[in-house]
């Protein structure tokens, strides 16, 4: 019995020594490293916005406050000026795993029925 306790931990340290190998080795850390995404642009229509993203005839955007808006006239604006619906130009960042960031918006045509205040929140 301790022969086969003796070999059972000596299975279990090689294992975790070879683990902590993989872990700790360069290559495989460099692998494991998430990839710089290239900025995207698309032309969408402007759906709905909320204080936290946009919906688009094309795909939902999530932004932040760092993401810059530009009226019809080229002028940077805020998310509160951003009429919708309304054609724009977004350029953005994809993301893994979840929807795409949104750096900036440069508003193309305004829509028939634009309204630039927020929608009344959906009750819980």
């Amino acid at each position: 019995m301790e022969k086969l306790i003796k070999l059972l931990l000596i299975g279990m340290l090689s294992q975790a020594t070879f683990f902590m190998d993989i872990a700790l080795c360069p290559a495989w850390e460099a692998g494991q490293k998430e990839e710089v995404r290239q900025p995207q642009s698309t032309l969408a229509v402007i759906k709905r916005k909320t204080r936290k993203g946009l919906s688009t005839d094309k795909q939902l955007f999530r932004i932040t406050e760092s993401t810059r808006y530009y009226d019809i006239q080229g002028r940077e604006a805020t998310i509160h000026g951003l009429p919708v619906p309304c054609q724009a130009q977004i350029y953005y960042v994809p993301v893994r795993h979840a929807d795409p960031q949104a750096l900036k918006i440069v508003i193309k045509k305004i829509l028939p029925g634009a309204k630039k205040d927020f929608p009344p929140p959906k009750p819980e």
